[in-house]
């Protein structure tokens, strides 16, 4: 599947040290905690407070999100539609190549950065999650 990439920015793997925030026991993880826990004080997500969101679910700490550790932690958390792990795993991943790293988060911000104006307010972050994550199977 060919997907459009809409970014352009270029970002470097984070230190994944403090990373693992969000629990692995099932919690059922919403879009508001999403959003309080990785949002710095300024309450909008800079690109790489927003990457180190998709970087938490790299079980094994090389740098990239296999799908499995993806699909894995999707369903532990118990975000949205765990049974389209591997549908979400294939939108994000917008450099084709099977893990989603460095290459991939600047395209994924943009898609969720809808002024463009290089952080993802509240707003933004809620609308487009729900379009990407939990409205997209209820047509």
């Amino acid at each position: 599947m060919q997907l459009n990439s809409r970014w352009t920015a270029a970002m470097f793997i984070l230190t994944l040290a403090g990373v693992r925030v969000v629990s692995q026991s099932g919690g059922g993880n919403n879009k508001n905690q999403i959003f309080d826990r990785y949002s710095g004080s300024d309450e909008v997500l800079q690109p790489t407070e927003f990457s180190r969101f998709w970087l938490h679910f790299d079980d094994d700490g090389d740098g990239e999100v296999s799908k499995s550790e993806f699909d894995d932690s999707w369903r532990k958390e118990g975000l949205p539609d765990p049974q389209n792990a591997p549908w979400y795993f294939l939108l994000l991943d917008r450099v084709p190549d099977g893990v989603l790293n460095f290459l991939d988060f600047p395209h994924i911000f943009r898609l969720f950065d809808e002024d463009g104006d290089g952080s993802i307010s509240e707003s933004e972050f809620k609308e487009n999650w729900d379009v990407y994550f939990e409205r997209r199977n209820h047509h």
